[in-house]
């Protein structure tokens, strides 16, 4: 894989997405990370109930780093590619790295920044 990406999606990858996906809708997300490197995925639009168990766990008083919790769990209901398991060693020295895809994810349910994103 190239160095500058830590993911970089493939037309074979977004090929397999859709297959397996179906009626699903798709994004491809990329990030440009503070050292330059790229981190492209493909994720489903997320779900009012991804949504709302994403809401209560940031909003879980008891449970230590919540929001990083929350981020992370809502990142995995809605990625397609990369593999769970990949990502989550891509995320070891980039702790940062859900909570950006979770606050992307979270703008088609009303928040509002801006940021690349391509449907697929």
């Amino acid at each position: 894989m190239d160095d500058l990406y830590l993911n970089k999606v493939s037309e074979e990858d977004i090929a397999t997405a859709k297959e397996k996906q179906g009626d699903a809708q798709l994004q491809l997300l990329e990030f440009t990370m503070d050292d330059g490197r790229i981190f492209e995925g493909i994720f489903s639009v997320p779900s009012t109930a991804s949504f709302q168990r994403y809401l209560q766990t940031v909003n879980d008083a008891k449970r230590k780093n919540a929001s990083i919790v929350a981020s992370q769990q809502y990142v995995k209901d809605n990625m397609v590619t990369p593999a769970w398991d990949d990502f989550y060693e891509m995320t070891k020295d980039r702790p940062a790295l859900p909570v950006m895809i979770a606050n992307e994810l979270a703008q088609g349910k009303g928040l509002v920044r801006n940021t690349e994103k391509k449907m697929l």
